[in-house]
C-alpha cells in the first residue's frame, strides 16, 4: 500500500464566484451609503429597519449560533437601543442615521450601572418557578 503527501482537497482563495461576490457586496455598500443623498424618508425608515434587524439576527447567530451561549442580557441590550433608536426616529424626528450612534451611547451609559451589579453575580441566575 503506497501513501502520496497528496492534500485531499484544494483551498482556493480567490475564485470568480468570490471576485463577483465582492464586486456585489461594494456596489450594496456604496448605494446603502449613499441613501441619504437621494431616498426619501419612507425608503430610509424601512433601510433603518432591516439593518437593524440584520443587525439583530446577526448578534444572536454568533453569540447562541457559534458560541453555544445563550446570553438573555445581551438580547436585553440589544432590544433597549433598538427601542431607544426607534422612539427617536419616530417619535422625536431624529434621523435615523443619527439616532442609530445615539441610541448606542445611551444605551451604554445604561450598561455601565447594571454591570457593577452583573459583575459580581456568580453562576447561573434565573428565576424560580412559584410553587
Amino acid at each position: 500500500m503506497s501513501t502520496t503527501n497528496l492534500p485531499l482537497f484544494t483551498v482556493e482563495r480567490k475564485t470568480r464566484a468570490s471576485q463577483i461576490g465582492a464586486l456585489i457586496a461594494v456596489v450594496l455598500v456604496a448605494t446603502a451609503a449613499s441613501m441619504p443623498w437621494w431616498a426619501g424618508s419612507s425608503w430610509l425608515r424601512e433601510f433603518n429597519q432591516i439593518a437593524c434587524y440584520f443587525i439583530f439576527a446577526s448578534m444572536w447567530n454568533l453569540l447562541a449560533g457559534y458560541g453555544g451561549m445563550v446570553s438573555i442580557g445581551q438580547q436585553a441590550f440589544l432590544g433597549f437601543s433598538g427601542y431607544i433608536m426607534i422612539i427617536m426616529a419616530n417619535s422625536l424626528g431624529v434621523n435615523p442615521f443619527v439616532a442609530v450612534p445615539i441610541a448606542a451611547i445611551v444605551t451604554a451609559v445604561v450598561a455601565l450601572p447594571v454591570s457593577k451589579i452583573a459583575f459580581r453575580l456568580q453562576g447561573a441566575i434565573l428565576p424560580s418557578a412559584p410553587g
